[in-house]
């Protein structure tokens, strides 16, 4: 490593597949900001200006109502970058996540691992922060600002395999794979939650109504549970694109990462690295490129992943 090596750089560069994440993310944004901060903004206009029998559409231009809708919006948006901090990976993930600092016996044998696969990318080792995580899987995830966390199963493999999986990793922080996926998680946060508690007042009426012995009262209910299943459906369509869509680019991230390995040196190390974890996992439903299992997985088929590298 060279002794100009800034441990503070962490050399990411968005490329590809985060780049086309932005659209995806913003389209995020916008869905939270429709269905929650918009409504929540006209309904604490309401409380706190109190325009009798104004009506929702006469709200919208009192300067109440912009004030409270750029600040929540505003501050929900500005915190986001929260996410992608050291502070969040040391007080979130590594609790959220389950990981932890590295035993005695694990750094010895995973520091030397480390500092070559930095050597080789130009980083200092100190840019980033390798975490253990007690699962017993061959696994490994990158996280938050800079956090890579190796899954205690992934141990079984041999030192050019972990080289490999290594640079993987940090290719996902390099190619800003991780803020896209952070991003994309604060951002659609508040229509998730939205879309859980509308699931649970029409599933929660439903029941209501079945127990009233009043036919009239009974369809009362029912129209409001219809009422709010409206946006519940609305709600589930568009959370259901922008998780296919989220998928996809997932699948390309994993390619990418595939190749920054490759491209600093651990080509061979990778295509053995995914050679045993296909003898492992299997590749999902190899004969049926459209299938649920293929769109909805995060990663592609091993097999492509090899064959892109050779």
């Amino acid at each position: 490593m060279s002794g100009s090596a800034d441990p503070k750089d962490q050399h990411k560069d968005a490329t590809g597949s985060a780049i086309a994440g932005l659209p995806v993310v913003f389209g995020i944004w916008l869905v939270s900001v429709s269905f929650v901060f918009f409504p929540l903004s006209l309904l604490l206009t309401d409380w706190l200006g109190d325009p009798a029998g104004a009506t929702p559409g006469e709200m919208l231009g009192d300067p109440l109502f912009l004030s409270i809708f750029l600040a929540v919006t505003g501050l929900w948006t500005l915190f986001a970058p929260l996410a992608l901090t050291g502070w969040a990976d040391r007080t979130v993930w590594m609790k959220r996540l389950g990981c932890r600092e590295l035993t005695p016996e694990e750094r010895s044998r995973l520091d030397p691992l480390w500092r070559e696969v930095f050597l080789y990318a130009g980083i200092h080792p100190e840019a980033y922060r390798l975490k253990m995580s007690d699962k017993p899987v061959q696994n490994a995830f990158a996280v938050g600002d800079g956090m890579i966390t190796l899954d205690q199963g992934i141990l079984s493999m041999d030192d050019a395999d972990l080289r490999a999986i290594i640079g993987h990793e940090l290719g996902h922080h390099v190619r800003r794979h991780t803020q896209i996926n952070m991003l994309a998680l604060w951002f659609g946060a508040p229509a998730r939650i939205l879309y859980g508690i509308l699931l649970f007042l029409v599933a929660g009426l439903i029941r209501l109504a079945g127990a009233l012995s009043g036919c009239s009262w009974a369809i009362i209910v029912l129209l409001v549970a219809f009422a709010l299943a409206v946006p519940a459906i609305v709600l589930f369509l568009l959370l259901g694109i922008a998780q296919l869509l989220t998928r996809l680019l997932d699948r390309k991230s994993e390619f990418e990462a595939d190749l920054y390995s490759a491209g600093i040196g651990y080509r061979q190390e990778m295509i053995g690295a995914l050679t045993e974890l296909r003898e492992i996992y299997g590749d999902p439903e190899p004969n049926k490129p459209w299938s649920p299992a293929r769109l909805g997985s995060t990663h592609p088929p091993f097999t492509d992943r090899i064959a892109a590298l050779g």
